[in-house]
């Protein structure tokens, strides 16, 4: 059915997009200048941040308000370790 297709597609693109913004929020160019999450890396032993504070983040709020969905994205994830 071509709603159900649209449905699946936006999820998908949504899924796909948050993966993206948050490879960026957590990758060397970003880092080397967010204080903010470079403080938050250190607060761990591990440098894990908390998914609360990943799904604060304001391009992350625009997009999901549903932290499976980014947990099931970030998980997709060559870049990042979950």
């Amino acid at each position: 059915m071509l709603v159900l297709d649209f449905v699946a597609a936006a999820t998908k693109i949504r899924w796909l997009r948050n993966r993206t913004v948050v490879e960026f929020y957590f990758s060397h160019i970003n880092l080397a200048t967010n204080v903010h999450l470079i403080n938050f890396i250190a607060k761990d032993p591990d440098g894990f941040v908390p998914i609360n504070i990943v799904a604060s983040f304001g391009k992350i709020r625009e997009i999901v308000n549903d932290k499976s969905l980014l947990v099931a994205a970030l998980r997709t994830s060559s870049e990042l370790v979950t």
